[in-house]
C-alpha cells in the first residue's frame, strides 16, 4: 500500500510539470548571424582579421607593462589575429631581457621587454632581418 501512495505521488507531480492541455512545442530553428544568413561554421575558434602593423604600433608601446603585452599577443594568437614566429634572447646570461617577433597581415614587428616593460619596438620585413637586429643588441 505504501509503494502505491509513492508510485501516485510521483504520478501527480509528473503531470504538473507538463506544458498546458494542447501547447505544442516549437520546433528548434538554426541561429541566424545579424546579416541573416545562417553560419556555415568555418570559424569555429572565434578568429578575427588579421592585425595590421599600424594596428600592432598603436597597442603596444614602449614602456608598456610586459604582463599586459603578454595577455594582448596571447588573445591575438587565439583569435588567429597574430603570432609570434621568434624569441631572440638580448642578455648572454638569459636573464629576462628578450625580443618577440610577432608576424601580422602586413609585416613583423619585433618587442623587446626587459621582463617588466617593453623596451624597444622595431618594424621589419622579415623574421630574419628581424632576428639578425636583435641578436646584434646584445
Amino acid at each position: 500500500m505504501h509503494k502505491f501512495f509513492i508510485l501516485a505521488g510521483i504520478a501527480f507531480l509528473l503531470t504538473g510539470c507538463g506544458g498546458e492541455a494542447g501547447e505544442k512545442p516549437e520546433p528548434s530553428k538554426p541561429v541566424e548571424s545579424e546579416e541573416g544568413e545562417t553560419p556555415t561554421g568555418t570559424n569555429t575558434r572565434g578568429e578575427a582579421e588579421p592585425l595590421t602593423l599600424n594596428e600592432l604600433e598603436s597597442r603596444i608601446t614602449v614602456n608598456m607593462n610586459y604582463d599586459t603585452y603578454a595577455a594582448e599577443v596571447q588573445s591575438w594568437a587565439e583569435q588567429g589575429q597574430a603570432s609570434i614566429k621568434e624569441t631572440v634572447q638580448l642578455t648572454e646570461d638569459n636573464e629576462g631581457s628578450t625580443a618577440d617577433i610577432i608576424q601580422v597581415a602586413d609585416g613583423f614587428m619585433g618587442v623587446a621587454n626587459d621582463g617588466q616593460k617593453i623596451t624597444d619596438i622595431k618594424i621589419f620585413m622579415s623574421v630574419d632581418e628581424a632576428v639578425e637586429y636583435f641578436e646584434g643588441q646584445r
